[in-house]
């Protein structure tokens, strides 16, 4: 009888090691398959954008002075938080944007990459490189099974960048009472900068779920599916067509 407990309990530990590996091991083909993701996007986007260049060119009516000179009057003195590579990224996205117009059977994913590109980049900028920061130096154990917490201990320990997927939903559980004690640490880094207080204009959150519920950024942009009238949505929601509120302007007034 004795025997058979010991057998039992050994059995038990075998399995319980090896949940524990399958776990582990799931986790890093998760990351692999979103490197893997990313990297095929960033081919993609490197080649779309290479050929709507060339094609936009001859037919543009809009010089880059005058371009730079419609963000400069819509963003005001607040376009001066943006860095070089997001105003590079904002003047692809008109250039590709006009060419989409034209061409309306084209994906719209060369639109939608450079938008999430922006905005993925501020997010980064502003707060998860704090919250990275002031994490780095502890000894982190994970203890809950909880997407957003794992992914957050990837940003500490990884150097591991949030998608906007991500960043959305970690944002939406800092607003909740018991959020995890990584996404409660998170809250409490990124409450310390100047971006954080967006998320008190109502605005802020409507132009962030609007954008998110497109799945332009998830399986229509791998797809390859995002249409004139997605991409159109974007852009107004994003820039607000640079005539009215949206979303980017609303971030760069509270980095103003």
């Amino acid at each position: 009888m004795l025997l058979c407990v010991k057998n039992m309990n050994s059995d038990a530990d075998i399995l319980i090691k090896l949940e524990r590996e399958n776990q582990k091991l799931r986790e890093k083909l998760t990351i692999a398959e979103q490197w893997i993701g990313r990297q095929l996007s960033e081919t993609r986007f490197r080649k779309m954008k290479s050929e709507a260049a060339k094609n936009t060119r001859i037919e543009l009516t809009e010089t880059d002075e005058e371009r730079d000179e419609r963000f400069q009057k819509y963003f005001w003195t607040f376009y001066t938080s943006l860095e070089h590579e997001n105003r590079e990224l904002l003047r692809e996205s008109e250039t590709n944007f006009s060419y989409l117009v034209r061409q309306k059977e084209l994906d719209g994913f060369m639109i939608a990459n450079a938008y999430q590109k922006i905005l993925e980049n501020l997010f980064e900028e502003h707060i998860t490189k704090y919250f990275r920061a002031e994490n780095k130096k502890w000894r982190i154990q994970m203890t809950k099974n909880d997407i957003l917490e794992k992914t957050l201990y990837k940003v500490i320990k990884s150097d591991f960048h949030l998608s906007l997927g991500k960043i959305y939903l970690i944002l939406k559980r800092c607003l909740e009472e018991n959020p995890g004690w990584l996404v409660e640490a998170f809250r409490a880094s990124a409450e310390k900068q100047p971006l954080y207080s967006a998320m008190s204009n109502g605005d802020f959150w409507e132009y962030f779920t609007d954008i998110m519920e497109t799945h332009a950024f998830g399986e229509k942009r791998h797809a390859g599916k995002i249409t004139l009238k997605e991409a159109r949505l974007l852009r107004e929601k994003i820039t607000g067509n640079f005539e009215k509120s949206g979303f980017l302007k609303i971030i760069l007034e509270h980095l103003g």
